[in-house]
């Protein structure tokens, strides 16, 4: 028999096994956020070291550039740890990038350069920005599927 399939036959044992199978996998989606966070945690830090390799901050705006044009903040992924516990992904900034984070290093004129100033964000701050959303969907989704298709 295959998923979605159904038996005519209220007494059928092949049917009410794969009702009590379909039962199982829908229990066990109840703690399929617990069990994407870590997955999504992961994302998140691929996410920040990919944003900060392109110079933009998690929204998308680039990063204000230093008086001599080179590159900012190059090390500043290694400055973030991303963890998960149970469903909550915290991410922290350690070290002199959080004053870019917070806008108070050297220089601050206030807000991001969409701004005009020289705030650069190198983890989300407010709303959770859509290539974060994405991670989230997309480590969802990838738990959902095994589980439905019969996977561990």
């Amino acid at each position: 028999m295959q998923s979605g399939e159904i038996v005519a036959m209220g007494d059928n044992p092949a049917a009410f096994e794969a009702l009590d199978a379909h039962l199982e996998r829908l229990k066990r989606v109840q703690g399929i956020n617990e069990e994407a966070a870590p997955d999504i945690a992961d994302g998140f830090e691929k996410l920040v070291r990919s944003n900060v390799a392109a110079q933009v901050d998690p929204y998308g705006h680039p990063f204000y550039p230093s008086k001599d044009g080179l590159p900012v903040l190059i090390n500043a992924a290694e400055h973030v740890t991303t963890t998960a516990k149970g469903t909550t992904i915290t991410q922290e900034l350690t070290g002199v990038e959080v004053r870019h984070q917070n806008g108070s290093a050297k220089g601050y004129h206030g807000g991001s350069l969409k701004l005009g100033g020289f705030r650069r964000p190198i983890i989300p701050f407010n709303k959770l920005p859509g290539p974060f959303k994405a991670v989230c969907r997309d480590k969802l989704q990838t738990r959902f599927n095994i589980i439905f298709a019969g996977g561990k």
